[in-house]
């Protein structure tokens, strides 16, 4: 199992972090559209672990992640599959809570920092730093200099939306059947 770090900031002003970004000669990954289907085991009510698939239309992806004690880091399991309507059938079948959200990323690199800006149902736009260790990460956020935005940690999606006082179980539900028609199941 892999350790993910990464620091996530709410309440950011897009055109600034892409500004910022580009000053600091960050490498322009791509924009991406993602679908995701989550599924929540039993006993992780509090947003601790859960399975994900997730899909830009051309690569997909199922995820297990377990957050841990640290601030900075959870644990992942991940691997790309081919067929994902086995996968999406099969956590359609699974006796869990599942979850269906879209969002929006654009994506950078700078160094070996991961540097992705987020919009995600009823959220405001928000940023993730990833990177190697904490100072590597702390210190990307301080170039950054950003005059908006709140650091909030490593924080499920769970926790973003409990941030802003939304249920995020009601804003995934509302998008499960669109996750059926578009796989066609």
């Amino acid at each position: 199992m892999a350790t993910e770090r990464e620091l996530k900031v709410t309440d950011i002003k897009k055109e600034e972090v892409v500004e910022r970004l580009k000053q600091l000669g960050a490498r322009y990954v791509g924009t991406y559209r993602f679908r995701r289907l989550i599924s929540l085991p039993k006993g992780s009510s509090r947003g601790e672990s859960w399975f994900r698939i997730r899909s830009d239309g051309k690569i997909h992806v199922v995820t297990f992640k377990q957050k841990n004690r640290n601030k900075l880091a959870q644990q992942k399991y991940e691997m790309r599959i081919d067929d994902i309507r086995q996968y999406v059938n099969m956590f359609l079948s699974a006796p869990y809570k599942l979850l269906y959200f879209e969002n929006r990323r654009i994506e950078y690199s700078l160094n070996s920092n991961k540097i992705t800006i987020d919009k995600w149902p009823r959220l405001p736009w928000s940023l993730e730093i990833e990177g190697n260790s904490k100072r590597e990460i702390m210190e990307m956020f301080r170039q950054l200099d950003l005059k908006n935005g709140k650091p909030l940690g490593n924080m499920s999606g769970r926790k973003g939306y409990e941030f802003y006082n939304l249920d995020y179980e009601e804003v995934g539900d509302a998008r499960l059947t669109d996750i059926k028609k578009f796989y066609n199941l």
